[in-house]
């Protein structure tokens, strides 16, 4: 028997068929699988990268602003510290343009304060103005959900509505109308319309509920006077109801009713002549602070809070102020509770510390047991003035110092107690004893003294430092007589040798003395100052002359080469008649006549004193060698020719 098998084979093969195929189908759905899962984690790896960048862009820009900012602060420190240097090498010309450069610095400084400032002010503006958008869409939702409520009122009230308009039809046909308020019948010119409601009452009702609310403060209140109508009056109806004064009321109460009903968003400047509104920002910054210092002392935190929550500078008038107890200027360092504890107790006259009877030397004189307050009081006058307040100066004076306290000062330039002094720059006038010079104006003692027992600066003699560092007048005070003496006598000596070298020159008659607009004008011994450089002897201490001004500046000094004639000559630079002033020295360089004294201890002609920033460095063998039939050393030493006053007079 022949069993046919070809229809089983042909199933089977089918069969294997459709296996096949649902394999290749089940593949080609999992490489769509494996295709989107891949691009899926390709974007979200994008997205991740893009964030990252977004990341390390807004990083490496703060390091870029704080790199910035440190170099600029490393660049200020740098210029101070050049400053400081050359305030102590500078003569009298450079000491004022120091004090002219510092005060440039000052006026930087206030600009690149003025700077922040604004830069504050201009991101306060921009919150202000995110804030103000955000307040925006709030009150557009809460319009929107006002508007709904109105809808739902409209459709409940719209039967009473129409009775009213039916009613108030039938009453308008009429001549005469009854306020439903007041109940008094008045002609339709005595009654108003009111636009939201569509109620009408007297004008007089209105302006009465209208006004009475501007009072109370309530100016969001203002509805019909329908009892049974809860709707607003509209602000066009309230303007026209009112007068124009009685609008600018309306407005005023409206504000202080908002600032009055949102006093953790809103605060008003307390001047008077300002009254301007500002919106509250809340500090968002919660790192950690470096802790803060007031007067040298530290801030408590709770200090450092209220000052952050409540210090405030006005926008408009720049008034500095505290939110919370509307005092001016701020209280820097305490609380509100805490600065009305601090006013009301008695504080030391010069470090303004609060006084008990366990840190206090002196309870009337208001002097604390500190070692600066007392030396300062061995110091200062015990007199009180007319004013009751105490003498700000010192002891024995005939006339006593002018009250310094701002509640008897009231010129508004003036110098005052808190007023920086002008020549420390450190603490204020009313710190330490202060006295007024002739000129009106008022230091402290110990640093006009110190000032003027310091002297010149560098190694040329200048007077500037008996000059007001204000006004450039000499300074004068019974008090500095003693300690400026000795040098008002150098300067009369100095002025004496000026004067007798500039006549011998032949400039005794310069055109610059008699010209109105020159600094000279009448005045020759300032020129003669100003011309010539006199020194001090490092061996015999008395002054010299060491050369014109004018090439005083190629060379830095060093003191133990400041030596006179006198005491370095060699028996022939010394005159039985006129001294040393004037000897006549040769060239150091050459055999011609010197015409230039540099440095105090270099004698140029004319030819070498143009080349006098490369001769000193020239070996003696390059020199130019002798020329003349005179006697001398080789030329690179000094060598003196005589006394040019004694030439002068024999000739």
């Amino acid at each position: 028997m022949v069993v046919d098998n070809k229809p089983e084979d042909e199933q089977e093969k089918r069969m294997i068929q459709l296996s096949k195929e649902q394999k290749e189908k089940e593949e080609e759905e999992e490489r769509e699988f494996q295709l989107a899962l891949k691009l899926s984690e390709e974007s979200q790896k994008e997205e991740e990268m893009k964030e990252r960048r977004m990341n390390m862009e807004f990083m490496l820009k703060e390091e870029r602003e704080m790199q910035k900012k440190k170099e600029d602060e490393e660049r200020i420190r740098l210029q101070l510290l050049l400053d400081m240097e050359l305030e102590e090498r500078q003569r009298r010309e450079e000491e004022e343009r120091r004090n002219a450069q510092f005060a440039m610095e000052i006026e930087r400084e206030q600009r690149e304060q003025r700077e922040r400032v604004q830069k504050m002010e201009e991101e306060e503006r921009k919150s202000l103005e995110y804030a103000m958008e955000l307040a925006k869409r709030e009150e557009e939702e809460v319009l929107n959900a006002k508007k709904r409520q109105e809808e739902e009122h409209e459709r409940l009230f719209r039967k009473m509505i129409e009775e009213e308009e039916q009613k108030r039809a039938v009453e308008m046909t009429s001549g005469v109308h009854s306020c439903p308020n007041c109940r008094v019948e008045l002609p339709l010119d005595g009654m108003f319309y009111l636009e939201k409601c569509t109620h009408m009452f007297c004008k007089s009702c209105l302006r009465d509920e209208i006004l009475s609310k501007i009072d109370e403060l309530k100016c969001s209140e203002i509805r019909c006077l329908n009892g049974k109508c809860c709707v607003s009056i509209d602000l066009r109806d309230i303007k026209e109801l009112l007068s124009q004064e009685e609008r600018e009321a309306f407005e005023a109460a409206s504000t202080d009713e908002m600032i009055e009903s949102n006093p953790h968003m809103f605060v008003r400047c307390p001047n008077p002549d300002c009254v301007y509104v500002m919106e509250k920002l809340r500090n968002t910054d919660m790192s950690p602070q470096p802790m803060e210092k007031v007067n040298g002392k530290e801030m408590s935190e709770e200090a450092v809070k209220h000052r952050n929550d409540n210090r405030f500078r006005c926008r408009e008038c720049s008034t500095e102020f505290c939110a919370e107890c509307k005092g001016i200027p701020y209280h820097d360092g305490f609380t509100c509770q805490q600065f009305v504890k601090y006013e009301k107790a008695v504080h030391c006259r010069y470090c303004a510390v609060e006084l008990s009877a366990a840190n206090a030397h002196s309870l009337p004189l208001k002097i604390c047991n500190s070692q600066d307050c007392v030396a300062k009081s061995k110091l200062g006058c015990e007199k009180t003035l007319a004013c009751r307040h105490l003498c700000g100066g010192i002891k024995n004076e005939r006339n006593c110092l002018p009250c310094l306290n701002e509640d008897c000062n009231k010129e508004e330039e003036g110098q005052k107690s808190d007023s920086y002094c002008n020549i420390c720059w450190v603490e204020d006038l009313g710190s330490a004893p202060c006295i007024q010079l002739e000129c009106g104006h008022i230091f402290h003692s110990n640093c006009v003294q110190q000032k003027v027992s310091k002297g010149w600066s560098g190694a040329r003699i200048t007077f500037g430092f008996l000059d007001c560092p204000l006004c450039k007048k000499r300074m004068k005070h019974p008090s500095l007589e003693a300690s400026s003496k000795p040098m008002t006598d150098l300067l009369q000596t100095i002025i004496e040798k000026a004067m007798a070298r500039l006549k011998l020159q032949g400039e005794s008659e310069r055109d610059e003395f008699k010209d109105p607009n020159s600094q000279f004008y009448q005045n020759p011994e300032k020129y003669a100052l100003y011309k010539y450089s006199y020194f001090p002897c490092f061996s015999c201490k008395k002054p010299y002359f060491g050369g014109e001004r004018a090439c005083e500046a190629e060379r830095e000094f060093n003191m133990k080469d400041l030596i006179c004639p006198n005491c370095c000559g060699d028996g022939k630079d010394n005159c039985k008649r006129h001294g040393t002033e004037y000897i006549e020295y040769k060239c150091k360089y050459c055999c011609k006549t010197a015409v230039w004294f540099c440095w105090g201890n270099t004698h140029f002609c004319e030819p070498c004193h143009n080349k006098a920033g490369t001769l000193p460095n020239v070996p003696k063998d390059q020199l130019p060698k002798c020329d003349c039939n005179r006697q001398h050393p080789p030329n690179g030493e000094e060598h003196c020719l005589g006394c040019s006053m004694c030439f002068a007079d024999n000739f």
